[in-house]
């Protein structure tokens, strides 16, 4: 049986970004001591924010759920989803697994209510995440959640395609792009979270002068604490938060 199976491609350098970051918050001495992790690299799962958005009729959800099936017959003990839109599609994808599926929008939400509570989140991410109010639905904190204006929401989706596409030679002029959006929203005094695995790709500690979380930093924490290997906090994650976030899971 294997610790964590991750359903991936959407994108692949998102899904090799949270490969990295799992080995990173593992606690090891040697090889054996990280987690026996399956890496499904599904590229062939449609759009989801076209998808969502009524501009491709290409349905995401049976390609997700083949996943879903196709790591369970590899005896995953629980399945990481590296995608912030996916989430749209988490009940039903949740529904074909025999093992649990961690909910990387409703973690990132509990982790944010144990360690900042009373705090506004703005949500970083896709159109087809913003639309949805996907994290709307996964939150059970009484979390104020807030967006980006109209054009700040845009340009945060067409900055996401571009790491998507891999036009992205220039991090800091993509960190940049992404910090002017933040400086607009500053006023609110939000904890701004990447709500978007190609934003992870940049990651948090590009923008010191912010309150930023990552949401896939907080899925491969939970990703090490629910299997059967010794959780690293990296990043300043509070170890205990995250280890009653992972009993869910395990």
């Amino acid at each position: 049986m294997y610790d964590l199976g991750i359903l991936g491609g959407m994108g692949s350098e998102a899904t090799e970004t949270l490969f990295r970051m799992i080995l990173g918050s593992t606690e090891t001495q040697k090889d054996q001591d990280f987690p026996e992790m399956v890496i499904l690299n599904k590229s062939s799962i449609p759009d989801r924010s076209a998808y969502l958005l009524g501009q491709s009729e290409e349905n995401p959800l049976p390609v997700l759920q083949e996943g879903a099936r196709e790591l369970n017959l590899l005896q995953v003990g629980r399945i990481a989803l590296p995608c912030n839109t996916a989430h749209a599609f988490y009940d039903d994808i949740q529904a074909v697994s025999d093992c649990p599926v961690i909910n990387m929008l409703e973690s990132s939400l509990e982790y944010i209510w144990c360690t900042r509570p009373g705090s506004r989140v703005c949500i970083l991410g896709t159109l087809g995440t913003v639309r949805t109010k996907v994290y709307e639905k996964y939150n059970h904190f009484s979390l104020e959640i807030v967006y980006p204006d109209d054009a700040g929401c845009e340009e945060v989706h067409s900055l996401i395609y571009d790491i998507k596409t891999g036009i992205h030679e220039n991090m800091g002029e993509l960190s940049d792009r992404l910090a002017r959006v933040m400086q607009r929203t500053r006023a609110e005094r939000p904890v701004f979270l990447l709500a978007c695995t190609e934003l992870s790709v940049l990651g948090a500690k590009r923008f010191p002068q912010f309150d930023v979380l990552d949401a896939m930093g907080v899925l491969a924490q939970v990703s090490v604490a629910a299997g059967s290997k010794k959780l690293k906090a990296v990043d300043n994650y509070d170890a205990q938060v995250i280890e009653k976030i992972a009993r869910k899971y395990v």
